[in-house]
């Protein structure tokens, strides 16, 4: 299989994780455990190493205007959403790579 043009079996987990995301099919019970939308973000950014402020602040914005989250979308509790701002709301840490 291969990722990005990686062969998978040949590069460590940490640089596929670079290019690629995981999302479960139920992000409410899996996947979604920030207190907003923009936490969760920053969680994910943070953890692939996208932590100086100012770049994971960009980032977050752009993408949440991208798909329509922006201004107060983006302070909603995910478990507040429905479950279609839910699915977008798992999609935004891997978009904002």
């Amino acid at each position: 299989m291969t990722v990005c043009g990686m062969n998978a079996a040949d590069e460590r987990v940490t640089r596929l994780a670079e290019k690629a995301g995981l999302v479960f099919q139920n992000p409410p019970d899996t996947m979604l455990f920030e207190e907003t939308v923009e936490r969760e973000m920053q969680f994910g950014m943070k953890n692939i190493g996208i932590d100086p402020p100012a770049e994971a602040q960009a980032r977050i914005q752009e993408v949440l205007a991208l798909v329509g989250l922006g201004g107060r979308a983006s302070q909603f509790p995910p478990r507040a959403m429905s479950r279609g701002g839910n699915a977008s709301a798992s999609l935004l840490p891997v978009w904002s790579r």
